[in-house]
């Protein structure tokens, strides 16, 4: 994967994806984009894959990294290929959804952020709607927290780059993971 996306194998890469529609790229791009900062200060020669889904995806994102040249030079907008990137990096920050399932078959280690409206929140926490313990596919499956899990107040720059920045730390427990 890295071959076909012209990158060596030695630079470490961390693929975002922050959803496929523009409200999810809207409300979670711009959380990512500052771990991924807090990230690049501990490991400097971070790489990032960021697949956009579709044309109207990669002008959000593109509206994202413009104000941060410094940012955007460690971004690299792939036209969609999300599994693609997802195979090429070393690690995979992600919204719930799918792209957490495929992360997992990509064995890919991960960290699941996701924030919703705080009144649709409220409301689904007060009427008793969140019925699992697990967020992310892959923890749903296995009933296990398998990987980071971090919604809502706990969706954060600072806890987020500290999640991935473990997987990019501790090899061996990427492989327990796997």
């Amino acid at each position: 994967a890295r071959h076909a996306l012209a990158m060596t194998d030695h630079v470490p890469v961390l693929a975002l994806l922050p959803g496929s529609r523009l409200s999810e790229i809207a409300n979670m791009l711009p959380v990512f984009l500052d771990a991924e900062e807090l990230i690049a200060q501990r490991i400097p020669s971070l790489q990032i894959l960021l697949p956009a889904a579709n044309a109207q995806c990669d002008a959000a994102i593109c509206g994202h990294l413009s104000p941060r040249p410094e940012l955007a030079a460690r971004v690299r907008v792939l036209d969609g290929d999300a599994q693609r990137a997802m195979i090429a990096s070393d690690a995979v920050l992600l919204a719930s959804g799918t792209a957490a399932l495929e992360a997992m078959l990509c064995k890919r280690p991960m960290v699941m952020g996701q924030r919703i409206a705080s009144m649709t929140y409220r409301i689904v926490t007060r009427l008793g709607l969140l019925k699992t313990r697990h967020v992310s596919l892959p923890n749903v499956l296995a009933d296990a927290p398998l990987i980071p899990e971090l919604l809502q107040q706990d969706c954060v720059p600072e806890k987020l780059a500290a999640a991935c920045l473990r997987w990019f730390g501790q090899p061996d427990s990427v492989d327990a993971l796997l």
